[in-house]
């Protein structure tokens, strides 16, 4: 499953740092985007979204400044439609995803009620109607979704703060705050199967 597969990633990537004897800086509590994610993500099931959710994501979508939601764009695409949102039921998802990569890779989306949105990322397959070929809460076979949920002021703050949307994970450039914040767990607990 590759919901598994994801979640191994995460678990194998945070052990090989931790055997690294990598020193944290001061302050820091995190191995890197991998233990962050495991500590405060979770995994993403598949579910179809309803007439009334589609709704409110047509509606977010129209009040986008964009309406392409191009690939290798997923930070903007999904920060933007979260901050769209009249309803703010969008929330900005962020963490590792696997899909149109073979590989794990670092990835943002929005969820819908807990259910997946990516506008980035295209199927290979296309269902009917707008974005048939984008996923809609339901994720295709061979995909998977592990993250961390920003609320939409958090996001909002970020943006103000920094003039422009980018990784909160790999945020270099302000230092990665995210592995400042205090762990929920031990990553002893989080590595055990």
């Amino acid at each position: 499953m590759a919901t598994d597969i994801l979640r191994n990633c995460l678990v194998e990537t945070t052990k090989f740092k931790q055997r690294l004897g990598l020193h944290l800086p001061e302050g820091f509590n995190y191995l890197g985007a991998e233990d962050f994610v495991l500590d405060r993500g979770t995994p993403h099931a598949a579910s179809k979204l309803t007439r009334k959710e589609r709704e409110i994501l047509l509606h977010a979508v129209d009040h986008c400044p964009m309406r392409q939601f191009q690939e290798g764009h997923c930070y903007y695409n999904a920060q933007m439609l979260a901050m769209v949102d009249p309803t703010h039921t969008l929330l900005y998802c962020e963490g590792l995803a696997l899909g149109i990569m073979p590989f794990p890779t670092l990835h943002g989306w929005v969820l819908l009620n807990g259910k997946v949105v990516d506008l980035t990322w295209r199927k290979a397959t296309r269902a009917r109607g707008r974005f048939g070929d984008r996923v809609l809460g339901e994720i295709p076979e061979g995909w998977a979704y592990y993250g961390v949920t920003f609320d939409t002021d958090t996001v909002r703050v970020r943006m103000l703060r920094i003039g422009a949307t980018g990784s909160f994970l790999e945020d270099i450039a302000n230092g990665f705050p995210l592995f400042q914040e205090p762990r929920l767990r031990p990553v002893e607990e989080l590595l055990c199967p």
